[in-house]
């Protein structure tokens, strides 16, 4: 399918941030799909099921085709500290994204990173990126939560702290999860 029209347009993007508003009505009128980076831990993967798919599906039915292309890139099983400090996102956004969706390794980290190193290496990967590329918006999504966490959801917490504190846009979709304290969150994860 095209493109949606621009009134469809202007209620899907509503609560935007502006600058994404205007890459997305631009990409549209120029039919040049932006790229979104998402990158990550293993959490952030590529292939059947994953969520990148299942995003790019949802994004594909909701704007038109060719309007969001999703590039993954994933660190496994590395902790954010390996990542920042041997400059291994170095290449993903040497390709000067639209939007880098960065999944800050907590997940990866929990139990053997402290949270202030986490946040550390997050802002170096994000200083990279801006000065790789002014441009690239950057938007901060926490992993999936798990069950019964403890140390976990503190560490969540003070990211979307750090967000707010440098108008970072942050993806809080762990309120649309089901509690993780109920048995209920299994069946998801």
């Amino acid at each position: 399918s095209k493109a949606k029209d621009s009134k469809d347009i202007a209620a899907l993007t509503a609560n935007f941030p502006d600058e994404l508003t205007s890459k997305v009505e631009k990409a549209i009128e120029e039919e040049k799909p932006l790229t979104l980076l998402a990158m990550g831990s293993s959490a952030t993967a590529k292939g059947d099921g994953t969520w990148t798919t299942i995003l790019q599906e949802e994004l594909d039915k909701t704007y038109g085709d060719d309007v969001f292309h999703i590039e993954v890139k994933s660190f496994g099983e590395d902790l954010s500290i390996d990542v920042a400090q041997q400059q291994k996102y170095k290449e993903a956004i040497e390709q000067k994204p639209d939007i880098l969706l960065l999944e800050p390794f907590l997940l990866k980290d929990n139990g053997k990173v402290a949270i202030e190193n986490s946040l550390d290496s997050v802002e170096m990967i994000i200083n990279a990126m801006n000065e790789e590329s002014e441009d690239t918006i950057i938007m901060l999504q926490p992993a999936n939560p798990i069950y019964n966490a403890v140390h976990y959801p503190e560490q969540v917490k003070a990211l979307k702290e750090y967000a707010k504190e440098n108008n970072i846009i942050y993806l809080d979709h762990w309120k649309n999860w089901p509690d993780q304290k109920s048995e209920e969150i299994l069946e998801y994860l």
